[in-house]
């Protein structure tokens, strides 16, 4: 089943975006020679800040122009469908990866976690963002008869306890679970009276998660 998207609309890169910035101070500065993988990555925006943490970085997406963009990073691109086996890249050759936005994107997610694992190093470690898919917001979409808000765009709709179990299944040790939802009261306040533009974000402590969360961060590493 090949589900290269070459046909995704182009966007630009937003590194300045909350999920970049909460997995980014879980990413440790780079020994000599150590490999980051950065699995669709779209336009290289987390490939970036491993780079500049000293890591020689490798960006796998299903976009050529994502792939083909990276270069001008010092980045090196690999095409490929993300719900097969990764046959261009060997095992245990990386010392980290990370997969920040994109597994609710890939029908065949399962798969694309346990290449994951395969390609990291034994201690590797491992960054994961993906939306709640049972936050307040969606939970009163389908109150009102509505299906999910990102129904078509998204393939796979994960929950906090749903993460943790298909992180862990390849055999990841989560280390850190981490939520977070725009501070929609302060947003609207800083739109309304100063033209505020970037989004302020408010951490979800653990027992409200599954319903405040917008967001969920995993960080795992491979025993």
């Amino acid at each position: 089943m090949k589900m290269l998207a070459g046909n995704l609309p182009e966007r630009s890169p937003r590194p300045g975006l909350h999920r970049f910035r909460v997995l980014a101070r879980h990413l440790p500065a780079a020994n000599a020679g150590a490999r980051w993988l950065d699995l669709g990555g779209g336009a290289g925006e987390f490939s970036l800040l491993a780079k500049e943490k000293g890591y020689e970085v490798t960006l796998v997406d299903g976009d050529t122009r994502n792939v083909a963009g990276v270069a001008s990073l010092g980045v090196r691109g690999v095409l490929a469908d993300l719900n097969g086996r990764l046959d261009q890249l060997d095992d245990h050759q990386f010392d980290g990866v990370s997969l920040i936005e994109v597994v609710e994107h890939i029908p065949m997610a399962e798969c694309l976690v346990s290449e994951a694992y395969r390609l990291l190093k034994p201690g590797g470690l491992m960054l994961l963002s993906t939306p709640n898919a049972v936050w307040w917001r969606e939970r009163m979409r389908i109150l009102r008869g509505l299906p999910p808000e990102a129904e078509g765009y998204h393939f796979r709709f994960f929950t906090v306890a749903g993460v943790r179990a298909f992180c862990e299944k390849p055999g990841f040790e989560i280390l850190h679970m981490e939520f977070s939802s725009p501070a929609f009261g302060l947003n609207w306040i800083g739109r309304r009276f100063f033209g505020r533009v970037k989004r302020k974000h408010a951490r979800i402590p653990r027992p409200l998660a599954n319903l405040l969360a917008q967001t969920i961060y995993v960080v795992g590493h491979k025993t």
